[in-house]
């Protein structure tokens, strides 16, 4: 046990003067004798501060008061030392937990003794900032804080910094270093003042001075004793035996490989690009994370890293130096069974080192405690399961030993109660990222916390636990870090002298075993623990690293992104931005730099071999935007128009422009020669060519133009804007914005024009620049050219109003053609161009014809041009730029729709080629629209003949809307096949039904015939066709004078007409009569003596007769012309039975004068139709 340098004095003191001073141990009994007859009443409190010292107790702290000291001791009690109601306030010296002298309770600026603290650990990176509008870059945050200044630390042993030591004979400091005495300082701890007590409190002494009734005034008391005893602190109990853990690091080391390739992120165009291969990297292998893992053969190595062991010391204020420790004992093992251990020389050296790896301070003593170091060579050696039965255990079984001074002790030597050591292996999984990286090309937030998952095994590294799996390690090859969609992970400012810490962004990632888990049904077998430290942690582990720049070649080409990077540290990973020169050498802070991306190797190291790698590739960026705002310069707007078929370019800039609107006024005054010294366009790459060969440069646009940074996204791009640079002539930056007709629709669709576009370019300031990016707005105003056109000039004849009115635009009626000599109706259609002067429409360019699709009901039926259920495209209007848009077909909005949607010209509702009848779910087509010639045909069949002759004729077109009928449009198209509006091109077609009957039954017919009176049918009815009657009422005159009448002259219109038969209905439900009443009711209901029969079919009167519905059928057809019309009268009149007979019977007595309505059928060459002929009964006669 080492002596107080203070002995000397204090035994000097006891010779000369009548008092006596205090030292520790056994001279206190002999010193408390002395003192008791010397001193004043402060003798009491020094003497309880000498007894609590004697018993092992200790000093805790001093306090000045008002006329003295006061002295706080460890049982919890406080003496007070005062030089009675003359003292003065006395002062304390103390030793701060931060290893400096404070002056009553003020910090000086002078170290005590101990070696200095560790420093503290660096801040967090600042938290870049959130993602703005429009993809703005957020704003990157600010740098992290350092972390305080670390305490000193506890050692006594010698350090190789300058500390203070109190010297109780000058009452000044002594300044040491490296444990020796350099000078005496300027710092006087003793007080001047009168009256007044210093105490001055260390780890070795308490020293007073001032204090009245003791020689001198001084009394220096040693607070330490000499060691008795250790006792060992046991962190685990295993099986109840005290245990300490032991771990140490197990793996493997990673063999170099070089010349390794891959595919590279940073050249790689975009979808359609080829791969770009990088070649040229160094790697360490094996890859071991979940991305790619590589193979390579290892070799396998132990480490024993230097961890403190906790003793109770005996006393606990025991004065114990490192220079006291003599070792760990080691328990030589026996056999037992079958099983040997580990002798000490097995273990290797098994040593106390004073400070672990990474130069921290292993050896303490404090507050009775004292922590030794304990280092073993090969702990591999140890028995991983000390006390599994009929193991021996004794190799794994340590005592610490210590010198002593105390005389009871014998051999000058304690050794402290004996320690298990379990073992626990440390495997180290990859590194990972303790802050979050960057990922710039994700956008901001970036929710990425790192690049790979591990990988559980059961015996070398990862877990199962989802914290071990997770995506946090950092990449472990170089071909996955530049091959990350997602960009650099780190960004570096370009300016920054201070540069990155990269040190600061990472750690490790470990996983221990733990004696206190056992993996379920093995129970020789350790669970295991993630352990994550920073890089500053791992060197306890005896880890070390080193950080390289990695050059690399893309498809064979060396690159030189690495060489604009240099080290501000090497050995701590801070890396700063800087210019290379001609020849790739570092030369100067520049923004050249900006946009190169350095590799940066990580190298995790044990000894001389490498155990862990990374790499991690950085983005060179402009400063922080809060630096210096961006400049947006308005220089052009422009009024444009365009047809959707050709692109366009009207807008384009002159030089006088820019000279005038970003040089003077924007940029105030700025020349163009410092313009083109300090900005450079941000392009995309090469767009084409001026007229002297120099290549024009496509430009990247933005939507806005942001107060701070600004990030490219490529969805902002609209057409292109060409950049004529800085050539000769008036071509000086000159902006052209090419448009296509597709950009053109996507801008303008279903907008009101004109529609007004903005883009900003950019261009990107260097270290001299005033801005960091000045945007440059370009403006389109646009309008749509709309070439509609009219329709043509319609026959006012054929036009009509949606209610039959003459001389209007929105109908027109179709009617079979006149007859003529020898010709028929077996095909109906006409054109609508027919109907228009000149029989053209008056259009310029392509166009064509459709149904449109406005459905109208015609006798029960729908005419629609929709095929079938499953045509979803009939009423749909389709954008041709625009994929999926499309507009339901509307009359009302059909111009409005083609003025602001590019429609295609040959889809959806202009492809209505067909109609068709509906009725439930059948689809019958009835009619034919030829797109190019305007002819609708009408096909015949049932359907057809159906809705025709569903309605008949009606004066003044009154039936416009009732007989069958369409909606047509016609529609032109432009150059590149989008549909124009044609003005007045939608309108209604109605056709009339060809032939009609008129009722001309006026003389009665008399009931005087014993066996009945016949009715000849054609004294009943005559017909008329399409062109119908001029008078107010249905008349035969009418008929004539429009020569429609189908008698006289036009009898013969029977045979072209081909009126094929007349079907009369004498059924009693279907013949109306208003005998018994005078009201009109139903034959059937009346009394059965009165009936109607017909008869003479054959001509023959006295054929049979019969009461129902009777067809009289006659081929006329070769009665088609003028000159057949007397022969077809003579015909009719010889065969008048034959074209129909009705004979009335009474068979009861006499009747009054009644009328009837017969059910007439007549059928001709398109359908049927039937009407009910109305004709009187004269009563009986003689009634």
């Amino acid at each position: 046990m080492k002596r107080k340098y203070f002995s000397a004095l204090l035994m000097g003191a006891l010779t000369i003067a009548s008092v006596s001073t205090f030292t520790s141990c056994k001279d206190y009994d002999d010193d408390i004798s002395n003192l008791q007859q010397q001193i004043d009443s402060n003798a009491k409190a020094i003497e309880t501060i000498q007894n609590l010292i004697k018993g092992g107790g200790l000093v805790t702290g001093v306090t000045e008061t008002s006329d003295g000291i006061t002295v706080k001791l460890s049982d919890g009690k406080s003496v007070t030392i005062s030089n009675g109601k003359d003292g003065a306030p006395g002062t304390a010296w103390t030793i701060g937990a931060d290893g400096y002298w404070y002056e009553n309770g003020k910090k000086t600026d002078n170290l005590a003794r101990g070696p200095q603290g560790e420093k503290g650990e660096k801040g967090d990176q600042g938290v870049k900032g959130d993602k703005g509008d429009q993809g703005v870059k957020g704003d990157k945050g600010d740098q992290g804080v350092k972390g305080d200044k670390g305490d000193a630390g506890t050692s006594a042993s010698a350090a190789s910094y300058e500390y203070y030591v109190p010297d109780a004979e000058s009452g000044y400091f002594d300044i040491y270093k490296d444990g020796k005495k350099v000078r005496r300082s300027d710092v006087k701890f003793v007080s001047e003042t009168p009256n007044s007590i210093t105490a001055t409190l260390d780890k070795q002494n308490l020293i007073l001075t001032g204090v009245k009734g003791i020689s001198g005034e001084k009394v220096v008391i040693s607070l330490t004793g000499d060691l008795t005893g250790l006792v060992f602190m046991p962190n685990l109990y295993l099986d109840g035996i005290e245990t300490l853990t032991y771990d140490y690091l197990h793996g493997d080391y990673l063999t170099h490989k070089t010349g390794l390739g891959g595919e590279s992120r940073l050249l790689t165009a975009g979808p359609g690009s080829p791969a770009k291969t990088v070649t040229g990297l160094d790697n360490y292998l094996p890859d071991r994370l979940a991305n790619r893992p590589v193979p390579a053969v290892t070799t396998e190595f132990n480490y024993g890293p230097a961890w403190g062991v906790k003793y109770h010391m005996n006393p606990s204020n025991a004065d114990m130096a490192y220079e006291d420790i003599v070792g760990f004992n080691l328990l030589e093992p026996t056999i037992l069974n079958y099983h040997t251990r580990a002798t000490a020389s097995d273990l290797g050296d098994i040593t106390s080192p004073e400070t672990n790896d990474a130069g921290k301070a292993l050896f303490n003593t404090s507050n009775g405690i004292v922590t030794a170091g304990l280092k073993i060579q090969h702990p591999e050696k140890l028995e991983p399961f000390p006390t599994v039965k009929d193991k021996n255990e004794t190799a794994n079984t340590v005592a610490l030993q210590a010198k002593t001074a105390a005389s009871t002790v014998a051999e000058g030597k304690v050794t402290s109660d004996y320690a298990l050591i379990q073992p626990q292996k440390a495997y180290l999984e990859a590194l990972y990222w303790r802050l979050k990286p960057h990922y710039a090309g994700l956008g901001l937030p970036n929710t990425r916390m790192g690049d790979e998952k591990g990988i559980p095994t059961a015996n070398t590294f990862g877990t199962t636990a989802a914290d071990a799996t997770a995506q946090v390690h950092v990449y472990d090859s170089p071909q996955e870090a530049l091959a990350d969609p997602a960009g650099a992970a780190l960004e570096l400012y370009y300016n920054s002298a201070e540069g990155i810490d990269i040190a600061s962004y990472l750690g490790l990632h470990m996983l221990v075993e733990d004696v206190k888990q056992f993996t379920p049904g093995t129970p020789n077998k350790l669970g295991v623990n993630l352990k994550e430290m920073s890089l500053e942690e791992g060197k306890d582990w005896g880890l070390t690293y080193q950080f390289n720049l990695v050059e690399y070649k893309v498809d064979g080409n060396a690159t030189i992104d690495s060489r604009y990077a240099k080290w501000v540290n090497k050995d701590a990973g801070i890396l700063r931005a800087w210019n290379v020169d001609a020849e790739g050498n570092p030369t100067s802070e520049s923004a050249t730099s900006i946009d190169r991306e350095p590799l940066v190797q990580v190298l995790v190291k044990r000894g001389d071999k490498v155990v862990l790698d990374g790499y991690i590739l950085i983005h060179i960026t402009r400063q922080n935007p809060e630096v210096a705002p961006n400049k947006a310069i308005d220089l052009l707007t422009k009024d444009a128009k365009f047809d959707l078929c050709n692109d366009i370019d009207d807008l384009k800039t002159t030089w006088a422009q820019f000279s005038a609107t970003v040089l003077t006024e924007g940029l105030e005054n700025m020349t163009k020669k410092d313009f083109d010294e300090q900005y450079t366009i941000d392009s995309k790459g090469i767009y084409g060519s001026d007229a002297a060969g120099n290549n024009t440069l496509d430009l990247k646009m933005f939507k806005a133009a942001p107060e701070k940074g600004g990030t490219y996204d490529a969805a902002d791009d609209l057409g292109n804007i060409e950049y004529f640079a800085n050539t000769e002539g008036t071509t000086n930056h000159v902006f052209k914005w090419h448009l296509t007709a597709a950009d053109l629709e996507k801008l303008t669709h279903d907008q009101v024009n004109p529609v007004t576009v903005t883009r900003y370019v950019r261009y990107i300031g260097n270290a001299k620049a005033k801005y960091p990016y000045i945007y440059v707005k370009l403006t389109y105003n646009l309008s749509r050219i709309n070439k509609n056109q009219t329709f043509g000039e319609l026959i006012p004849e054929y036009w009509k109003g949606l209610n039959g009115s003459e001389n209007g635009k929105e109908a027109v009626i179709f009617d079979v053609k006149e007859p003529t000599d020898g010709n028929d109706i077996l095909g109906i259609s006409r054109k609508v161009t027919s109907t228009l002067k000149g029989n053209v429409a008056k259009l310029v360019g392509p166009h064509k014809y459709y149904f449109v699709p406005e459905p109208v009901v015609v006798g029960g039926y729908t005419i629609t041009p929709q095929s079938s259920a499953a045509d979803t495209k009939w009423n749909k209007l389709f954008c041709k730029y625009i994929t999926g848009d499309s507009h339901v077909f509307s009359k009302a909005k059909l111009q409005e729709t083609l003025e602001g949607c590019a429609i295609d010209y040959a889809d959806g509702a202009f492809m209505n080629e067909d109609l068709y009848a509906v009725k439930g779910t059948s689809y019958v087509k009835i009619a034919t629209l030829d797109p190019a010639t305007s002819e609708i045909t009408l096909i015949k069949n049932e359907t057809t003949k159906a809705v025709l002759n569903a309605i008949g004729y009606a004066p003044a077109n009154a039936n416009i809307q009732k007989e069958l009928r369409s909606w047509v449009g016609v529609v032109t198209e432009n150059t590149c096949g989008v549909a124009e509006f044609v003005k007045d091109g939608i309108f209604l077609t109605a056709w009339e039904r060809p032939i009609n009957l008129i009722d001309v039954a006026t003389e009665p017919r008399i009931d005087a015939n014993t066996n009945g009176n016949v009715i000849y049918a054609l004294d009943l009815f005559k017909l008329y066709d399409w062109r119908g009657w001029n008078t107010e009422e249905e008349s035969e005159a009418g008929c004539v004078a429009n020569q429609s009448n189908m008698w006289g002259d036009h009898l013969w219109f029977w045979g072209y007409y081909n009126v094929k038969s007349i079907t009369i209905d004498t059924t009693p439900a279907n013949v109306e009569t208003t005998l018994g009443g005078g009201h009109w009711t139903t034959m059937d209901q009346i009394s059965g003596q009165v009936e109607l029969r017909c008869g003479n079919i054959s001509g023959v009167a006295t054929d049979s007769k019969t009461k129902g519905k009777v067809t009289y059928t006659n081929d006329l057809t070769s009665y088609n012309s003028e000159s057949q019309n007397a022969a077809l009268a003579t015909f009719m009149e010889a065969n008048k039975a034959k074209f129909g007979t009705i004979w009335y019977y009474n068979n009861g007595g006499n009747v009054e004068t009644f009328k009837v309505r017969v059910p007439i059928t007549i059928a001709y060459e398109w359908g049927e139709f039937t009407t009910k002929v109305e004709f009187t009964i004269k009563g009986t006669i003689g009634d």
